[in-house]
């Protein structure tokens, strides 16, 4: 199985906000050289991947900051503020409703991780089923996430973080390669429900 050994590990949290309730997205991603200017690496994730998730949200949902932590290699931290509203106008439908997105294993044997982006457009949607229209911004979102971004030659690839491996827990966690991501479909989340503060 292809179990990630690059020296560096780095998790991005996104924490914003959708129609008054919280959300995170938490985002891995590893690298071959170990470094501490965690304030350029925040910058380089912003930028790869932000624009890209506020193309698929609601302008009633927000990006608010986002967090920096250093898991392997290094214990470099920062946070960095931001108000960014989503980029399609219109009613937002409520914060358990997410785009499904699915983290493509690197192995056979391996499973696939998932990521789940709240703050879904009415416009975006048809009865449950993306519309036409949103089929190339949702996939390119896919491409964004599946993808690696850079700091000059240092390339910063999306990883799959497991705390379970056959129902054992792994201490430190285990992280897998990611061949890709795909957009799934529309769907629910129970945490993002109201009251549930995620």
């Amino acid at each position: 199985m292809p179990i990630v050994t690059d020296p560096y590990i780095v998790e991005f949290d996104v924490h914003g906000v959708v129609l008054g309730q919280e959300f995170i997205n938490r985002y891995f991603y590893s690298c071959i050289d170990v470094t501490d200017a965690i304030d350029d690496v925040i910058d380089a994730f912003h930028d790869h991947v932000i624009p890209s998730q506020l193309a698929i949200m609601s302008n009633q949902a927000a990006v608010l900051r986002i967090v920096g932590q250093s898991i392997r290699g290094s214990v470099a931290f920062a946070q960095h503020v931001l108000t960014e509203t989503g980029l399609v106008a219109g009613d937002c439908l409520p914060p358990y409703a997410a785009w499904d997105y699915t983290l493509l294993r690197g192995g056979a044997r391996e499973r696939n991780g998932y990521k789940r982006i709240a703050g879904v457009p009415e416009a975006m949607q048809n009865n449950g089923v993306r519309t036409v229209g949103a089929a190339p911004d949702l996939d390119a979102f896919a491409d964004v996430i599946g993808n690696t971004f850079s700091i000059g030659l240092v390339q910063f690839g999306p990883v799959i973080r497991r705390t379970k491996i056959n129902h054992a827990t792994q201490n430190p966690p285990v992280y897998y390669t990611c061949s890709g991501a795909a957009y799934s479909k529309l769907g629910t989340q129970n945490t993002r429900k109201f009251g549930h503060g995620r």
